[in-house]
């Protein structure tokens, strides 16, 4: 009943604690030990992130970035952590679908079936849902192709109960 209501006070919290470089270099910042405690007591996450240093990686190209950063040898990106952070707190997710011309990422709850991540694909595949076949990301790149990957039986077929597993990829079988 209450978690139909929706209530801002009943919903999951991150704290997000916009450091500066100097706490990066030093790693002593008052200001943030009391909220990192606070956290513990409250069994929330705290993300580091220095808005001023993201901004600046984000407009660098991609190896000067990584450059760039390693200057800060105890800092990572920020923004990932939140990303990543936010996944684990809401308890999510990622698996993949493919074609001939695209690859796609999709979030779902952990603990979905095959049946309900083929309906957030599609509605279609969900009401003739017949089976998946799954391979793990990794498993997928070191075959280093789907077809090579199904010639070495690393690509298995599952069922409507299957549980789909972070970094699935998968492949949905349906009747129209």
């Amino acid at each position: 009943m209450v978690g139909q209501l929706c209530l801002l006070t009943a919903k999951k919290q991150i704290f997000v604690a916009n450091i500066d470089e100097m706490t990066i270099v030093c790693g002593k910042n008052s200001y943030l030990d009391s909220l990192k405690k606070y956290a513990l007591e409250k069994n929330l996450m705290v993300v580091e992130v220095c808005a001023k240093l993201e901004s600046e990686i984000r407009s660098l190209p991609r190896d000067e970035a990584e450059q760039y950063l390693s200057g800060y040898t105890t800092y990572k990106s920020g923004i990932n952590d939140l990303v990543n952070t936010g996944y684990t707190v809401l308890d999510l997710i990622t698996f993949y679908t493919c074609n001939s011309n695209e690859a796609k990422a999709w979030s779902a709850k952990n603990g979905t079936s095959a049946k309900k991540a083929a309906g957030m694909v599609h509605t279609d595949f969900e009401k003739g849902f017949i089976t998946a076949e799954v391979i793990n990301a990794n498993e997928l790149i070191k075959c280093g192709s789907y077809h090579a990957a199904k010639e070495r039986g690393a690509v298995k077929l599952e069922g409507k109960q299957y549980i789909v597993r972070q970094n699935d990829v998968i492949l949905f079988r349906f009747n129209r």
